[in-house]
């Protein structure tokens, strides 16, 4: 009995994974009335000839969390140049720590972006989803939790990789 209490319990956490998948690709843009179309990522900007370094995804985190209720950023850990690894939680509310998700009904999807120096792509899809997320008029169902910069150094001096991948 047990077992088939773990095999229902999966079928349905799989139903509600496709559905947030499905509910994420469908996702068109924000509502009327939202400044979406002014907060742009740098690719945006330069019609995708350049990417973000760190500092502006930082500014654009920022300048998204001053629009919305939606969004919270914490430091997920400090880097060895001492710069924070930003871990972006979007929800209606978001929760305020990983404890209130033990009482909450809400499906957690955790999304990580670029983990390597010169994977730009990430992030940049990232940041254009969390904006998309949080300025629609539809309030998100789940709680999402994105890691747009894993190596912020990486980032932030974009060519530079080979500095980062040998011991010193």
């Amino acid at each position: 009995m047990h077992e088939k209490s773990l095999a229902n319990e999966k079928d349905a956490a799989m139903k509600s994974a496709l559905s947030i998948l499905l509910t994420l690709s469908l996702l068109t843009g924000a509502g009327p009335g939202h400044s979406q179309d002014k907060l742009q990522t740098i690719a945006e900007k330069t019609d995708y000839s350049r990417t973000s370094l760190y500092a502006d995804v930082m500014e654009f985190t920022g300048t998204l969390q001053s629009l919305t209720h939606r969004l919270r950023v914490e430091t997920l850990c400090v880097s060895t140049e001492g710069r924070d690894v930003p871990l972006l939680v979007v929800g209606d509310p978001p929760p305020v720590s990983p404890a209130d998700l033990r009482q909450d009904g809400r499906s957690v999807i955790y999304i990580q972006a670029n983990i390597h120096a010169g994977e730009v792509e990430g992030k940049e899809a990232v940041l254009m989803l969390v904006r998309d997320l949080v300025l629609q008029e539809k309030p998100p169902q789940h709680v999402v939790a994105v890691q747009p910069v894993a190596c912020p150094e990486q980032q932030q001096h974009p060519g530079r990789a080979d500095l980062f991948t040998r011991m010193q």
